[in-house]
């Protein structure tokens, strides 16, 4: 039987009948927050089961694949379009489909003040999330190919509300048996392909939702219609990352936050050598070096106030799809006594 440090069981179908389905639930939130005691495990990005990235907990495998394949050809499109607008030298400052200031959510009075597009925190967001949706297209399709097709065997065949999305124990330990699929995970380059998609997804769902936050509640004016690239920027962001999130495999773990604050740090630094470059490279209202107090307390609110609350948003969603997940499972009479989901 699989280790329950990465995986979700069940150990009688009686216990599973008797009970109410909120109990599986609550059984599968419990499961989900003993694996954060694993702290060491958790910074090293290591899972059992990294076919789990691939697919869906809970809906059609070929549902998750659609929706990750619009999302990043959205994400993709949006930032070439940035790109090739931004480096139009003819284009208007001001205009909020242009890499001005607008891509910025906290951005200086200065509106009309246009400066190079990637120093925008909105823009590094956006790159993040797409870097995301493209590593998680490439490992869906490199575990298919390497695996001769298996993996979507190893997840379920038909991951549907029916059968809960799961796999029985010994159902997926037959189908590991397979050297394909054994061959496939095993591999070096392909786990490191999963670490770095766990990496990006909790980078990208925290900056995400942080610029949303910080756009809607600190720079659009409700007396203006917003503009349709500003809505896919700072609006349209954080919902691709919860439909990733509620629907995908890939797991939440509160210690993971390292990897945002690290992410965090890295642009303050990067506007301070920006800001450096140049005394009149102020592109953020609070981030204005020439004045270190208020934007060394800025800093230090963000990293020790923001963050945390942004990543346990995202930490609650995970529960609630572990909880989803158990009471669906618990509701399922035609799984097996012994049953697995990633996310428990």
């Amino acid at each position: 039987m699989p280790d329950s440090t990465s995986s979700y069981s069940i150990e009688s179908a009686n216990t599973r009948t008797r009970g109410s389905p909120s109990s599986g639930g609550c059984l599968a939130v419990k499961r989900a927050l003993r694996k954060e005691r694993d702290i060491k495990k958790n910074l090293s990005l290591k899972y059992k089961y990294y076919e789990f990235f691939v697919n869906s907990q809970w809906i059609p495998n070929w549902l998750l694949l659609l929706l990750r394949c619009l999302m990043g050809g959205t994400c993709i499109s949006v930032f070439i379009y940035v790109s090739v607008q931004s480096s139009n030298k003819d284009s208007s400052s001001t205009s909020t489909e242009t890499a001005t200031s607008s891509h910025s959510p906290t951005a200086s009075s200065s509106s009309s003040t246009s400066y190079f597009y990637l120093a925008y925190l909105t823009i590094w967001s956006y790159l993040m999330m797409t870097l995301y949706f493209t590593c998680a297209l490439v490992n869906t399709i490199l575990l298919c190919v390497c695996s001769s097709g298996c993996c979507s065997i190893a997840a379920g065949e038909s991951f549907s509300l029916t059968d809960c999305g799961y796999k029985t124990a010994d159902q997926l330990k037959a189908v590991r048996k397979r050297s394909e699929l054994k061959r496939a995970l095993d591999s070096v380059a392909r786990q490191s392909g999963f670490r770095l998609q766990w990496l990006l997804h909790t980078i990208a769902t925290d900056a995400a939702l942080l610029v949303t936050v910080a756009y809607f509640s600190l720079l659009y004016e409700n007396s203006s219609p917003i503009a349709a690239l500003d809505l896919l920027e700072h609006g349209i962001n954080s919902v691709f990352m919860f439909i990733e999130a509620f629907f995908g495999g890939v797991p939440v773990r509160f210690v993971n936050i390292i990897y945002a604050v690290c992410y965090a740090v890295v642009y303050v630094l990067f506007s301070v050598f920006y800001w450096l470059s140049d005394r009149n490279n102020v592109i953020y209202l609070y981030l204005d070096w020439n004045n270190p107090g208020l934007t060394t307390g800025v800093v230090f609110g963000l990293i020790l106030i923001g963050m945390p609350l942004v990543h346990a948003v995202w930490w609650g969603i995970h529960l609630l799809r572990c909880y989803i997940g158990g009471v669906l499972l618990h509701r399922e009479n035609k799984c097996s006594p012994t049953l697995e989901t990633e996310n428990a």
